[in-house]
């Protein structure tokens, strides 16, 4: 069972050319419309070693988009996380949008220095299709 799990974490990474990222450090990233809406967080070192887990949140705006693409700035949702404490993945997602054009998706992405909810850094990404790459910032080390 278990070189059944790590081949499958083997061709996830070889399938998805941004997924090795998080294994080197804190990873970032937003999807839109590929059946959910999404923004990410996480660090693959945690599956192997808890010292790497973190304390974060996810804020992901979904902003529903005209059929020539135009993005309705008015009209969206949101949703949040709130605050992850310990954790190696923190996901913003709403599932089973399938909606025709689509969306657009900003993810605000934050760790926390302490307890008390200090967002000591933050950042933003964005995704407008399904691209796996789209939307996708590495960090590095959350230590």
């Amino acid at each position: 069972m278990r070189v059944f799990s790590l081949f499958t974490l083997f061709l996830f990474i070889v399938c998805f050319s941004n997924a090795h990222a998080a294994f080197n450090g804190l990873s970032h990233h937003s999807r839109a419309n590929c059946v959910n809406n999404e923004s990410i967080s996480w660090d693959g070192r945690a599956v192997f070693r808890t010292a790497y887990k973190f304390n974060a949140g996810v804020i992901s705006q979904h902003f529903p988009r005209e059929p020539d693409g135009t993005i309705l700035w008015h009209n969206w949702h949101v949703v949040e996380t709130g605050a992850q404490f310990d954790k190696w993945r923190v996901a913003a997602i709403h599932k089973a949008v399938l909606s025709v054009p689509g969306h657009a998706v900003i993810g605000h992405h934050w760790l926390q220095s302490d307890f008390l909810q200090v967002r000591a850094r933050k950042t933003t990404t964005v995704a407008v299709d399904c691209n796996a790459a789209q939307g996708f910032i590495r960090w590095g080390s959350t230590q």
